[in-house]
């Protein structure tokens, strides 16, 4: 195997084109926990079985992680990227049912026709990250594309690849054009779940209702998608002393505020 070609796959600014120093041989410092993470539950369970004396992992200190992504994108973002992304139809819909629904890559690429439910407009959503198979209501704009993908497209996937007769895999090199084209960068596919999270989240979905749309075993995943933006948060604050009397007239339109 070529462990180069391996790494400059796996690094999103090599697939998409970015100028940068590529650390081939680096493996990132989450990755590492999780396989120490499995390495030690091998080895507890081989201790138990009594095959070895004590589990030596325990002893291994994990490796500090950076603090979790907070990236989403911004109306006008999200306005340039639709806007370069109609060149290529299927990244097109494949970005707004991102935008619009918070499903991973995998999760969109992998629908079937089977899995749309007209009657009561659901969509089975496949396995993924440990969990079941769910059914997951969606808006009219959805709707739309996956029913106009299940009427014209071959074959049993919606995101049909006409060349190799099966399901795209991805769009990374579509998708990387539509990112330079339009002025964006450090933005990964995911991003757009954390931007339906901080959506949902402003216009005044209950974090169960997010929690629920995304999939998440626990609420404390679903708070770390779900960001309030400096908008929202000042008109919440300002909501707050709605109806108040709190004496500050002449004081708010001030132009002497420190």
């Amino acid at each position: 195997m070529n462990w180069r070609k391996v790494q400059k796959k796996r690094c999103q600014k090599c697939a998409f084109g970015h100028a940068h120093e590529c650390q081939k041989e680096t493996i990132s410092p989450s990755t590492v926990n999780r396989e120490l993470t499995t390495l030690s539950a091998i080895l507890t369970r081989a201790a138990f079985l009594g095959k070895i004396k004590d589990n030596p992992a325990k002893l291994v200190k994990k490796l500090r992680e950076p603090d979790s992504r907070e990236q989403f994108l911004t109306f006008d973002e999200k306005q340039r990227l639709l806007a370069e992304t109609q060149k290529h139809y299927l990244l097109h819909f494949s970005v707004i049912l991102g935008i619009f629904t918070g499903w991973r890559s995998g999760q969109i690429l992998s629908l079937r026709k089977e899995d749309l439910e007209p009657e009561t407009r659901t969509v089975r959503i496949a396995r993924s990250k440990g969990r079941n198979a769910r059914r997951v209501g969606v808006g009219s704009q959805v709707w739309a594309i996956l029913s106009y993908l299940a009427e014209y497209t071959e074959g049993e996937y919606l995101f049909y690849n006409r060349k190799t007769k099966t399901r795209f895999l991805s769009f990374k090199r579509k998708w990387g054009e539509a990112l330079k084209a339009a002025g964006l960068s450090d933005i990964r596919f995911h991003d757009l779940r954390r931007t339906f999270a901080t959506d949902m989240h402003r216009e005044g979905a209950d974090v169960l209702t997010i929690q629920s749309s995304l999939g998440h075993s626990s609420i404390d995943m679903t708070a770390i998608y779900a960001r309030s933006d400096d908008a929202a948060l000042r008109r919440s604050l300002d909501a707050i002393g709605d109806g108040l009397n709190l004496g500050l007239d002449g004081i708010i339109e001030s132009d002497n505020l420190m």
